[in-house]
């Protein structure tokens, strides 16, 4: 019903409103007639800057305190192979990310060395983050009102899901950043009809398309739904039809000119069509419910939670409702533009294609005017009697957000960071204390730790390092210990895996992960022997998730047992992710016919690992074996890759 409101006022007929007060003026006069001197030092401009030093210092604090993580990694490392690399070195997922931000990588990793501190190759996102609540207090103040600006700034700038990702080697804080000033430029634009700020519109977009192509697919579309709807207001209620629809129009021509190279870009890499059978209006309203929630994490766990999150989300409903019923139906169909029209898109491409939520970041500021918007409209209810007891649920939402940015900022709490594994820590531990003799084993949930330490290794690990579901593990002579390095597992797992009960001779944690050291007196068993016991802890922990069954597969293909590999991998295949491991398979076939094999076994365990009965995958390992010359492992494979294709022939 809402979705429906919002959208209907895009055509609706506005009557002219005498005046221009916004919904917050009456509570905010009150106080200020109660309240003269507290007014004139927390004047707007005093708040902004208060509240753009505390985004700043919050992402600022601890940038270097973690290592990067794997996509950072990526990122740095396809950047530093060099300018001819980042216009032609790109597949697979190393095709999602526009030459521009490798470049932007590229320049920032020349002041240190990004494995020394990552402070300077994350500071373009830290600084895009804080200024972004300063273009919220804009797109508010246009939107809105003054009040509902401040207090959307304020939300934005403790948000803890933009604080992660302003402390990330990404694009999406600074994507958030420029959508937030590209529409602030067009609402000043169409209010000014003033050249300059066409301009401002034009290059703010432009340079946001070239700073991630998520702009083109997510942004383009609210945004230009947007022009063309204040466009023909104004024209309705000025009359100024021809100088409005001069600048639109060549803003409109110089963006889609822009935008050629990179849907040519977009072109060469390899994408799947999206299916529009199988899209549903159920998952799309569920989606929509997972993006609120996403928006509002607070790192408070389990149903508190989700009732925080669903607060926020009424109070964001409220929001449109306050809105429209205020007069201000401008300022919520827009905020509902970019809600609900990115949802539509991600909703239609995530039927073939793999998506993620970042690649709706910027709808953050949006959500959080709403909510700012439904804040400041209780502080007008009823009579001016209590006015401070209705600033209280402004101030507990507050609240709530300041807990989640002190969650966050509070590194030992292991699901304030939950995408970053501590692997700087993790590798400095081994490279001090394995030898050539030992094996270093990645059991990693996500398969992704062995090219992160890697990078801190600088490619030279100090003993020879595998995936667990590598076939070529099994294989190797076992000589001294083997370190077992395991994450993104859940913090209880970790800890039940730590225990003396299992046996490990040492066991280091770390951010997200643990190290555990098998000693070197069991080196007469082999490495079969010693993957076996490995499985067997983890099945004592948790018998039926994806992560252990696949890794029993693997021990049972190191058997040579088809029917039971396959039948493993088929189970785990439970909490596979299709999309995205085909997606690693092309990035290790990329990888391969560079020659760079050791990386092309690196993103093919990662396609094992999200996607364990795949065929292709294992048809990819199978002829990579019998290059390599392991004649019996590529055998196996390719008898499993068989049954697996079998098996989804007759469905």
């Amino acid at each position: 019903m809402i979705r429906g409101r919002v959208v209907s006022s895009l055509h609706m007929q506005f009557r002219p409103i005498k005046t221009n007060m916004d919904i917050a003026t009456t509570g905010i006069s009150n106080v200020h007639r109660k309240y003269p001197r507290l007014v004139g030092l927390l004047s707007p401009t005093l708040v902004l800057a208060g509240i753009f030093l505390l985004g700043l210092a919050l992402r600022l604090n601890c940038l270097n305190c973690y290592s990067l993580w794997y996509d950072e990694v990526a990122s740095v490392e396809t950047a530093q192979r060099g300018i001819d690399a980042i216009f032609t070195y790109r597949f697979g997922w190393l095709g999602n990310q526009t030459p521009l931000h490798y470049l932007l990588v590229l320049l920032t990793a020349q002041v240190v060395d990004p494995t020394v501190s990552a402070t300077f190759v994350r500071l373009p996102s830290a600084i895009a983050g804080a200024l972004t609540s300063l273009l919220v207090y804009g797109l508010g103040r246009e939107l809105f009102g003054k009040a509902q600006g401040l207090l959307g700034a304020l939300l934005v700038a403790l948000s803890m899901t933009f604080l992660d990702y302003s402390q990330d080697l990404r694009p999406y804080a600074m994507f958030t950043m420029l959508t937030s000033l590209s529409v602030y430029c067009l609402l000043v634009a169409v209010r000014s009809q003033d050249l300059r700020w066409w301009l401002a519109f034009t290059l703010a977009t432009i340079a946001n398309m070239y700073n991630s192509y998520v702009v083109v697919t997510t942004v383009l579309p609210p945004l230009i739904l947007t022009l063309f709807w204040l466009t023909l207001k104004l024209r309705r209620d000025k009359g100024e039809p021809r100088i409005a629809f001069l600048y639109a129009g060549i803003s409109l021509l110089t963006i889609g000119l822009a935008a050629v190279p990179l849907l040519l870009d977009m072109l060469r890499v390899p994408r799947a069509f999206i299916d529009i059978g199988r899209w549903s209006l159920v998952e799309a309203v569920s989606l929509l419910v997972v993006i609120a929630n996403w928006y509002t994490e607070f790192g408070l766990g389990g149903q508190l939670a989700t009732i925080a999150s669903t607060l926020m989300l009424v109070l964001a409903l409220y929001g449109v409702y306050s809105a429209v019923r205020g007069g201000q139906n401008r300022g919520a169909a827009i905020c509902g533009l970019f809600l609900l029209v990115p949802l539509l898109t991600m909703s239609v491409l995530m039927t073939s294609n793999f998506v993620t939520l970042r690649y709706v970041l910027f709808g953050l500021p949006f959500y959080a005017l709403l909510v700012s918007h439904a804040l400041i409209s209780f502080t007008t209810l009823g009579s001016a009697k209590g006015s401070v007891i209705k600033f209280v649920p402004a101030l507990v939402v507050v609240l709530v957000f300041a807990l989640g940015a002190y969650n966050y900022t509070t590194l030992d709490n292991i699901d304030s960071v939950p995408s970053r594994a501590d692997f700087r820590a993790a590798t400095q531990y081994i490279s001090e204390s394995a030898g050539p003799e030992d094996v270093i084993v990645f059991a990693d949930n996500h398969s992704r730790g062995l090219t992160v330490s890697n990078f801190y290794w600088h490619g030279n690990p100090p003993s020879p390092v595998y995936d667990a579901r590598d076939p070529r593990l099994a294989t190797h002579q076992r000589k001294g210990s083997i370190y077992w390095v395991v994450s993104r597992l859940s913090p209880l797992w970790l800890e039940a895996l730590s225990t003396p009960e299992q046996g490990w001779a040492d066991a280091l944690p770390f951010l997200d992960g643990v190290v555990l050291r098998e000693d070197s007196a069991r080196a007469n068993t082999t490495m079969l022997e010693s993957l076996e016991r490995m499985v067997e802890k983890n099945e004592a922990i948790s018998p039926d998730h994806g992560f252990t069954r696949t890794l029993r597969g693997c021990v049972y293909q190191a058997k040579g047992d088809v029917p039971k590999a396959v039948s493993a991998y088929r189970a785990a295949n439970t909490n596979s992710n299709p999309i995205l491991g085909g997606e690693y398979l092309k990035t290790a076939s990329g990888f391969e016919i560079r020659g760079d094999i050791v990386e092309a076994w690196r993103e093919a365990a990662i396609s094992k690992t999200l996607y364990p009965a795949s065929a292709e995958i294992h048809r990819w390992m199978a002829e990579q074996l019998e290059k390599e010359g392991y004649v019996v492992e590529s055998r196996i494979e390719a008898r499993i890759a068989d049954n697996l294709e079998e098996v989804d022939l007759s469905k």
